[in-house]
């Protein structure tokens, strides 16, 4: 400013005199710095007021707090949308956000408000208010600290949304997941729910029962790595990176495997892609019978029938085998014993019912 003081008075001086070409260019380059000062100066002011009219309409609440007075220096009237409180109430009041912080979150208030002052200011904080008419609200809040040339914190930029929704919705949601692990973790079947990378994200107690493995052992793990790779079973692998993804369901795919700790085990797979509109991925429900014990009992019962069929065939046969006997001549002992076999046979009883041929 001296310096415009002095070219001011010079070219005064000079008004009844001829100016020479260095001063009229000195002259010309100050009315120009002048001019381009005023026109940043006006660009200033007009980008100040756009942000300022972009912050006043935000629907998130923007303050500034002063420290460690806890003096509110701006509140946009987004307080009343975001707090249920005007701009006006945290303007007059410092540290208003400590009377209306839930009673729950009084401690944690305390303890972030003797961090901040110490000049700890981390990303986000998270709270519930009570509002005007006595209702909880959930608050998240992002974080600036302000400090001075010497690093102590002199105040604090907040930015603060309601998100009372949001968190109604995850509770219901956690609420329906644990009815959910509920009901199947009482389910007699083993069931197991993938990742769209096949990781397990849940498993019942069944299945830690039937095939003897832990939690620790399968949450999280890729089903083909479960139980030290017990379970990478080529027909698995084809169930679900080829069959199931062309497919919405699929019932009833058997599928037999050497365990180490089991033996040879026979298991029905029924397997379900379930949409989650959320993220728009798949889990797949995955539900796992043992029929080993099944199959046995019935590969017996094949045996068993197969040998009932053999003796009805023999005892309707055992007349015309006795007369044919009798044609030869045999001695009348060996007579006897055939005789009393084919008697023998003739009174076996069959199984209620009858036989069904397979």
């Amino acid at each position: 400013m001296a310096k415009k003081k002095d070219i001011n008075t010079k070219y005064m001086n000079q008004s009844d005199s001829k100016m020479s070409e260095e001063d009229l260019f000195e002259l010309i380059g100050a009315t120009c710095d002048v001019a381009n000062r005023k026109k940043t100066l006006e660009a200033l002011r007009q980008s100040e007021e756009r942000y300022r009219s972009l912050i006043e309409e935000l629907g998130e609440a923007v303050y500034r707090m002063s420290l460690p007075d806890g003096k509110y220096e701006y509140f946009n009237p987004a307080a009343r949308l975001v707090f249920g409180y005007t701009k006006e109430d945290f303007l007059r009041n410092p540290l208003f956000i400590r009377k209306i912080i839930h009673p729950d979150y009084m401690d944690y208030f305390e303890r972030k408000w003797a961090d901040l002052i110490k000049g700890e200011v981390p990303p986000t904080y998270e709270y519930k208010i009570i509002d005007p008419e006595g209702n909880e609200r959930s608050i998240i809040q992002s974080n600036k600290g302000i400090f001075d040339d010497k690093g102590n914190i002199i105040a604090i930029e907040g930015i603060c949304r309601n998100i009372t929704d949001r968190k109604l919705k995850e509770q219901l949601v956690q609420a329906a997941r644990e009815y959910a692990e509920n009901i199947i973790a009482t389910v007699p079947l083993s069931l197991l729910v993938l990742k769209p990378d096949l990781r397990v994200t849940l498993a019942n107690r069944s299945f830690y029962q039937t095939f003897k493995v832990t939690p620790k052992e399968t949450i999280g793990q890729l089903i083909y790595e479960v139980d030290n790779r017990q379970w990478d079973i080529p027909r698995l692998r084809d169930l679900l990176e080829h069959i199931l993804p062309e497919h919405t369901t699929i019932e009833g795919f058997e599928v037999e495997h050497d365990f180490t700790a089991l033996g040879r085990r026979v298991m029905l797979l029924n397997a379900q892609r379930i949409f989650r509109e959320s993220n728009h991925t798949d889990l797949v429900l995955l539900v796992i019978q043992d029929i080993t014990e099944r199959k046995r009992a019935e590969e017996e019962l094949r045996k068993h029938r197969e040998h009932l069929e053999v003796l009805v065939e023999q005892r309707a046969h055992a007349p015309k085998l006795l007369s044919y006997l009798m044609l030869l001549d045999l001695p009348d002992a060996v007579l006897a014993v055939i005789d009393f076999v084919l008697a023998a046979i003739r009174f076996l009883p069959l199984p209620r019912g009858g036989v069904r041929r397979r």
